[in-house]
């Protein structure tokens, strides 16, 4: 990918370090805005936990003046508590106005970090800020150039510390293994960041320019519908309500059974990789699932056999996108 975008050339403080790094939902929505002054004028930040509502005077007022504006962001607000998650929305107030919120929620469930809550916590207020800075994407392309924006803010604001952001892809793929939804599939997009994140030289992007550089990964990087309907008929097998050692097992079926250079192996791969490289267990939504079988070595030797044919710059031979 050619990287032609402006960079910025103010001094970059230090790389937080990973035990003292603290989430100050007020300070990230003030730089977000710093960051983004256009989004500014139409967009305001809810910590739902804490009833904090943080925008510009104008953007209250519109809500003050419209009460179903209101009405929709104060069910978003709900609907956030009651669920422990996030979101992003766009509220119409006419025909051609309207606002943008992200409404931010500690999620029940961690997905940029595994262990560190506050991580993960500005993974998730920057995936929803991603959102909305990108309002000309829907579906698929959408949670792509999110995750793309999010993971690029962990790399510039982490910059050569070894986190546990490739967790990020591999929950996302077991996601989709299990529902067979397509629409949170980042894998593609996510894993080329991690792997680009030496060359890119992300740390120096202007806000901008990151803005626009998660735009074009995911643009190059996320399926088409037909790579997606195919892998959702591949791996109808292997979907559960919950992750534990069968549904592992199945995954390891249609893995093995598919082509080394298709992206049924890619994501099988990766799903199965998570625990296996890690003394066979993985934390999934809180709990801790292990591979007792003693055949999982044969299904690890196999997978190993099978990767080696793979070109060097396969995704699958890079040590940084396991959890």
């Amino acid at each position: 990918m050619k990287r032609s975008a402006p960079r910025d050339n103010n001094p970059k403080p230090a790389p937080a370090a990973l035990s003292d790094f603290r989430f100050d939902f007020r300070a990230a929505a003030r730089k977000a805005v710093k960051d983004h002054p256009e989004i500014k004028k139409n967009t305001v930040f809810v910590d739902a936990a804490n009833d904090d509502y943080i925008a510009a005077p104008r953007v209250f007022e519109a809500l003050e003046d419209d009460d179903d504006a209101r009405e929709e962001l104060e069910q978003t607000v709900r609907t956030a508590k009651r669920l422990k998650t996030s979101f992003s929305d766009t509220i119409a107030l006419d025909s051609k106005r309207y606002l943008k919120s992200v409404v931010f929620h500690q999620d029940r469930h961690p997905l940029y970090d595994a262990t560190n809550r506050a991580i993960d916590n500005i993974g998730t207020f920057d995936h929803e800020t991603g959102h909305v800075l990108s309002p000309e994407t829907d579906g698929t392309l959408s949670e792509n150039t999110a995750d793309a924006y999010a993971v690029i803010r962990h790399v510039q604001r982490f910059d050569g510390t070894d986190t546990g952001i490739g967790y990020t892809s591999w929950k996302r793929t077991v996601q989709f293994i299990l529902a067979g939804k397509t629409s949170h599939l980042t894998t593609f997009t996510v894993d080329k960041i991690l792997m680009d994140r030496e060359s890119a030289d992300f740390v120096s992007l202007t806000p901008a320019a990151t803005a626009k550089i998660a735009k074009e990964y995911a643009r190059l990087h996320t399926p088409d519908e037909e790579r997606l309907k195919k892998l959702s008929r591949a791996f109808r097998g292997a979907r559960d309500k919950k992750l534990n050692e069968e549904t592992f097992r199945r995954i390891a079926g249609i893995t093995l059974r598919a082509e080394a250079t298709s992206d049924t192996f890619y994501l099988g791969a990766r799903a199965l990789l998570g625990p296996l490289e890690n003394g066979n267990k993985i934390v999934y939504n809180g709990k801790t699932v292990s591979l007792k079988s003693d055949d999982w070595a044969r299904v690890k030797s196999a997978l190993t056999q099978k990767i080696s044919t793979l070109p060097d710059s396969h995704p699958l031979k890079n040590p940084c996108l396991q959890p």
